[in-house]
């Protein structure tokens, strides 16, 4: 199983098993490449992106894009190839860190900065709609909204980093 999802205390885990996950990955990265040349430059992926930085502030987009081609080591850090990209994708399934049950900092880490597209180290209800979207159209604004109400469990109208691993770990950190 490539990764799950559960709402609620008694919710059961949604499988996205490899075959769905693998059409997802090739799907976006599709998506991504407007060229079609088999590679994703950060022009393209700073495109695509944006249509998900609610702030409409480009500079966050193009601090995201470097982090990212940065952090996975894409070709001349300019570049990504779709292996590169679906590694990507498949990090930010939050596989278990080696001898525990929780997500790793640094895969959480990374999955707060792909969502949180304002930079204000706050997941509001939009981000985490645009960013789930981008993940699976399927999912129901209800769903969402459901997954973010669990998540922020102080009603403060975000999520922060702190309930941010704690729903992590809930819904993906144990196998």
């Amino acid at each position: 199983m490539c990764g799950r999802a559960a709402v609620g205390g008694g919710a059961t885990a949604v499988p996205i098993n490899k075959k769905r996950y693998s059409v997802i990955a090739g799907s976006l990265f599709s998506i991504f490449d407007d060229n079609s040349d088999g590679e994703l430059s950060k022009k393209e992926w700073k495109k695509h992106m944006k249509q998900f930085d609610t702030t409409g502030e480009a500079e966050i987009s193009d601090q995201l894009v470097d982090i990212i081609f940065d952090e996975y080591g894409a070709k001349d850090a300019e570049k990504m190839t779709k292996d590169t990209f679906c590694g990507l994708l498949k990090d930010l399934d939050s596989k278990p860190s080696e001898n525990t049950n929780e997500v790793s900092d640094e895969d959480l880490k990374t999955a707060f900065k792909m969502i949180d597209t304002n930079n204000d180290e706050q997941i509001q209800f939009q981000e985490l709609w645009n960013f789930l979207q981008l993940v699976d159209k399927t999912l129901t604004e209800e769903f969402v909204r459901k997954l973010f109400k669990e998540a922020d469990s102080n009603n403060d109208g975000h999520i922060d980093r702190e309930e941010f691993k704690i729903i992590m770990n809930k819904n993906f950190g144990l196998d």
